[in-house]
């Protein structure tokens, strides 16, 4: 019986030699299981192994993306999947750009809100500091209002309504309330297109699934182009111009109905006005 209260605890200690060993092993496995996206992603670009795995469970898990289809390549329904997220988030990455919809590239704004939500974070650390007003000063803690006060020996008028609208850029409006210009400004370089043309087919006439030239202004790669709300596959973006026009080819989407639709450009520019256009069939 001795012999055998013996064994068990020499099984014992060495089980929890056993437990000090793994544990620290899996506990900095665990710890290296994340990644930051520090290079802008898309169509055409080459995708390293670690953005490819991140992209893969970042996407599955916001819910776009199915985890058991790794991702290999940046192809279009990579895209797709990109344009659904940043449409989910469109507030932190569409929105202050004037965008409603996803453009399916990774860029600054994607990978900040990836990198936010999924990425690596480091614990935040918390410092408490006291600061004393310097002698002779007043001062006022940032973030409370202050009350302006006019110099002794002048006298000082508040700046007329009107005189502050002015200062407002284009697309915002005066707040009285506030004091202040609100709204999103618009931009001056915003896309605007101008043609619409197909081979073999009159202008402003398109087919699904082929290929249709647009020009307009103010086209800056990497643009997406839309037929309706379906994303189009953007074939070549010509630094070329024609006719005095920015050109950018695309091919429609292959499953368009025939009737009349819209075609929109959008970058970091803004969306361009809806071209009018009409679906006339599919590639025979």
């Amino acid at each position: 019986m001795n012999k055998l209260l013996v064994s068990l605890s020499s099984s014992f200690a060495i089980l929890g030699l056993v437990v000090q060993i793994i544990s620290p092993t899996t506990a900095q496995a665990q710890t290296s299981l994340c990644h930051t996206f520090n290079t802008n992603l898309g169509v055409n670009r080459s995708l390293s192994s670690d953005d490819a795995s991140a992209l893969t469970s970042d996407l599955s898990t916001a819910g776009f993306w199915n985890t058991n289809t790794p991702i290999t390549s940046y192809t279009d329904a990579v895209a797709s999947a990109v344009s659904g997220f940043q449409e989910k988030y469109a507030s932190q990455i569409l929105v202050p750009y004037g965008l409603s919809y996803g453009t399916g590239y990774v860029g600054v704004s994607t990978r900040t809100e990836l990198n936010s939500l999924y990425g690596c974070q480091s614990a935040p650390v918390t410092t408490t500091t006291t600061t004393q007003c310097p002698t002779g000063f007043t001062c006022t803690p940032i973030g409370q209002p202050t009350t302006p006060v006019c110099p002794v020996g002048f006298t000082c008028t508040p700046i007329a309504t009107t005189q502050k609208q002015l200062a407002c850029s284009s697309g915002q409006a005066w707040d009285a309330p506030l004091d202040a210009c609100v709204g999103t400004p618009t931009s001056s370089n915003q896309p605007t297109i101008t043609r619409i043309s197909a081979l073999a087919s009159p202008d402003s006439q398109i087919s699904s699934g082929a290929r249709f030239a647009v020009e307009g202004t103010n086209f800056s790669a990497p643009d997406s182009v839309y037929v309706g709300n379906q994303l189009a596959i953007v074939n070549q973006e010509s630094g070329i111009e024609q006719n005095g026009a920015d050109l950018i080819w695309a091919v429609a989407p292959s499953n368009l109905a025939s009737g009349s639709n819209y075609v929109t450009v959008k970058n970091s520019n803004g969306t361009s006005n809806q071209f009018t256009v009409t679906v006339i069939g599919s590639v025979s």
